[in-house]
């Protein structure tokens, strides 16, 4: 079973288990480390604080570029810079300026962030590119690493669609609880299996 998150937990046991932001969030308040950032910063920091020998240059890395403050937007061509924001006010930019039903999608934000010398409008451009694209032939966003939970209910439905298998939203979250509780191998995520589904039998 999934041990406590405490001092005298490894640093193999801890890398073994899956743990919620809240519970990353805990420990470092517990042990005077910083308790901002995404939870793999914290789950970086635990790892060093848990061996010492660990390198936190990457993470280091990261705080200093998060300082980086992006311009105010103000005009369509504005460069979108190498520290864009995808905050409140860009998104307020975008629906005056793209669409009353603008928001941000993965492929938007990545295109915007390998694209640093295009301008706003470029942006918008691309934007409205992807939207007709997606209308002609959608296709499957790719889930970010650290959204386990999305990718393991999406895997889930699409085997249960797939063999023609009735399954609730409770029956998933289900699986999923049991299977987070359960140890894996360290730095790998939780993935979606079929045996998963035989713990609703129980």
């Amino acid at each position: 079973m999934k041990p406590a998150l405490d001092n005298s937990i490894s640093l193999i046991t801890f890398e073994s288990f899956y743990w919620l932001k809240s519970e990353l969030q805990k420990f470092c308040k517990e042990h005077n480390l910083n308790v901002s950032g995404s939870k793999k910063d914290l789950e970086h920091r635990i790892c060093h604080f848990l061996n010492p020998n660990l390198s936190i240059t990457a993470n280091k890395k990261h705080r200093s570029s998060k300082q980086k403050l992006s311009p105010p937007l103000i005009s369509l061509d504005q460069k979108l810079g190498k520290f864009f924001k995808f905050g409140r006010e860009s998104r307020a930019f975008f629906l005056k300026h793209c669409s009353p039903t603008f928001s941000f999608n993965v492929e938007f934000m990545n295109w915007v962030k390998n694209n640093p010398s295009k301008t706003l409008k470029d942006a918008i451009l691309q934007w409205k590119t992807i939207r007709k694209q997606k209308k002609v032939s959608p296709k499957t966003t790719k889930i970010g690493q650290q959204f386990e939970y999305n990718q393991y209910t999406r895997d889930f439905f699409i085997y249960a669609k797939k063999n023609s298998i009735k399954t609730s939203k409770q029956e998933c979250i289900k699986c999923w609880n049991y299977k987070k509780k359960r140890p894996h191998k360290p730095s790998k995520r939780i993935v979606f299996e079929p045996q998963d589904l035989t713990i609703l039998n129980c």
